[in-house]
C-alpha cells in the first residue's frame, strides 16, 4: 500500500509531471537519432564508396583516351621527321660533292624528295666554310653564308641534325634538317632542307579535343615552336613550364593554371629538339560525367528525406503510445488508491 501510495504521489505532482515530459521529449529524440543513425549510415558509405570508384573510374577515363593520343602523335611526328632524316641521309651516303655539278642535279633530287615524301620547301648544297653554292627553292638564297647561324655548327659536329624552329633569311618560322658528308680530303659538304610547317601542324591538329583545349609545340628551352590559343605566340616563351623528361607521353591531371585545374600532357619527340604539349580545362572534359557523379548525391538527398519524415512520425507516433500508456497507468493506480481508500 505504501509503495502505490508513492508511485501514485509521484505521478501527480506537478513537478514529477514536468520530469515526464523532458522525459518524453528525451526519448523522442532518442528514438529519431538512433533510427536516422541506423538507416542512413549504409546510405551515406556506399555514396562515399561510389564517389571514390567514381573519381579513379573519372581519372582513368579522362588521362587514357589524351596519353593514348599524345603517343600516337608523338610516333607520327617522330615518324614524319625519321623519314625525312634517312632520305637526305641516304642521298649524302650515295653522292659525293663532285656529284652535284649543277642546279639541274639538285633540282632532279629535290622533285625526287618532295614526289616520294613531301614536306620538302627548298633544297641546299653548303660547304664546309658555310657557303650555299647551290640552291633549288622559292627564294633566292644562293651565296647566302651559314658559317655562324648554330644549326651549321650543330651539323658540322653531329653529322644529321634537326634545328628548332626559327626565321632565318626567309623571315618565317620554319626548321630544317642537314646531313653532312665527309670527303676523303677531310672536307665535308651539308644536304640541306628546309621541311614544311603544316607537317607538323596537320599531326598535332588531331589533339584539339574543344574550344578550351590548346595544343602546341616547345623545344627544350620552352620557345613556342607552333602557334597557340593562350600559351603566347610563336618563338616566345610558352606560359608552360619545360616538363621533365620522359620517354612516354605523359599526362598530369591536376595542372593548375591561373587557379583553374586543367589537364597537361605532353610528349618528347625522340631525336628532335620538340615536345608536343597540350592543355585542357577540365570542366570541358567532366560535362558528361557530372550527372553521373550527381545522381548519387541526389538518390542520397531524397532517400535522407524520406527516412527522416517516416522516422519523425514514427518516432512521434510511438513516443504518443506510450504517453497515452502512462497516462492510463497512472489513472488506473488513482482508481486504485481511490478504491483502496
Amino acid at each position: 500500500e505504501s509503495t502505490l501510495q508513492k508511485v501514485t504521489e509521484s505521478t501527480i505532482d506537478p513537478k514529477a509531471a514536468l520530469r515526464g515530459e523532458a522525459s518524453y521529449k528525451r526519448l523522442w529524440w532518442y528514438s529519431v537519432l538512433l533510427t536516422s543513425l541506423v538507416a542512413l549510415t549504409p546510405l551515406v558509405v556506399m555514396t562515399i564508396v561510389h564517389y571514390h570508384q567514381y573519381q579513379k573510374a573519372l581519372q582513368a577515363e579522362l588521362i587514357y583516351p589524351i596519353s593514348r593520343l599524345l603517343s600516337n602523335t608523338k610516333s607520327s611526328l617522330e615518324s614524319v621527321i625519321s623519314v625525312r632524316k634517312s632520305a637526305l641521309a641516304l642521298i649524302v651516303r650515295e653522292k659525293s660533292f663532285q656529284d652535284f655539278t649543277s642546279e639541274d642535279d639538285l633540282k632532279t633530287t629535290f622533285g625526287n624528295l618532295k614526289d616520294s615524301f613531301g614536306g620538302f620547301v627548298d633544297l641546299g648544297l653548303i660547304d664546309s666554310q658555310g657557303n650555299q653554292f647551290l640552291y633549288v627553292g622559292p627564294y633566292d638564297l644562293k651565296g647566302k653564308n651559314y658559317q655562324e647561324q648554330s644549326w651549321f655548327h650543330e651539323v658540322s659536329l653531329r653529322d644529321l641534325y634537326v634545328s628548332e624552329v626559327f626565321m632565318g633569311y626567309r623571315n618565317f618560322p620554319h626548321f630544317v634538317i642537314a646531313v653532312k658528308h665527309e670527303e676523303p680530303d677531310g672536307s665535308f659538304y651539308v644536304l640541306r632542307a628546309t621541311i614544311d610547317m603544316q607537317l607538323l601542324n596537320k599531326q598535332i591538329q588531331a589533339l584539339d579535343l574543344g574550344p578550351s583545349s590548346d595544343v602546341f609545340i616547345i623545344n627544350r628551352k620552352g620557345i613556342l615552336q607552333t602557334e597557340t590559343r593562350s600559351h603566347g605566340d610563336i618563338l616566345n616563351y610558352s606560359t608552360v613550364a619545360v616538363p621533365s623528361y620522359s620517354t612516354q607521353a605523359e599526362v598530369i591531371g591536376d595542372y593548375l593554371e591561373g587557379g583553374q585545374s586543367r589537364i597537361l600532357g605532353y610528349a618528347y619527340i625522340e631525336n628532335s629538339p620538340f615536345i608536343l604539349m597540350t592543355v585542357q580545362d577540365r570542366k570541358d572534359l567532366m560535362k558528361n560525367w557530372m550527372s553521373l557523379r550527381n545522381d548519387p548525391l541526389w538518390f542520397l538527398i531524397g532517400s535522407a528525406i524520406l527516412i527522416l519524415i517516416v522516422v519523425l512520425g514514427s518516432s512521434a507516433y510511438l513516443v504518443n503510445r506510450i504517453r497515452v500508456a502512462d497516462t492510463r497507468r497512472t489513472k488506473l493506480f488513482h482508481n486504485l488508491e481511490y478504491t483502496n481508500k
